[in-house]
């Protein structure tokens, strides 16, 4: 991947997955080496991996439904995607603090991926 800015939509979606996803390795990597190291792992380690991976998903979603749709339509579609996400669910109720913070991340995700994706297609 180069530095170079996209010019057109595709190579735009590639770039910001891309990103993506060196950003969800960097932090997964920081996860196994605290392991590793024998630190305790608590929120501050978790939390990071979470958010990574939770906005690197929607842009392999694209990336893979571009292939058979082209990148108008995949982005689209999983633009409508976090669009229901936020208007059709609410809070996670479960009992588990974890599996709530993934659903609030899901939605932090879906938010920041309408915020980035505004201006595309």
């Amino acid at each position: 991947m180069t530095n170079a800015k996209p010019t057109d939509l595709a190579e735009s979606i590639t770039w910001y997955a891309d990103l993506a996803t060196r950003r969800e390795n960097t932090s997964r990597q920081a996860l196994v080496d605290a392991v590793t190291a024998g630190r305790q792992v608590d929120s501050y380690i978790l939390k990071p991996v979470m958010e990574d991976q939770a906005k690197a998903q929607l842009w392999r979603q694209v990336t893979l439904r571009m292939e058979k749709a082209g990148a108008a339509k995949a982005l689209e579609s999983v633009r409508e995607e976090c669009t229901d996400l936020l208007l059709d669910r609410g809070e996670s109720q479960s009992t588990c603090a974890i599996t709530n913070e993934t659903h609030r991340l899901a939605r932090d995700a879906a938010r920041t991926f309408l915020k980035e994706t505004r201006r595309m297609g």
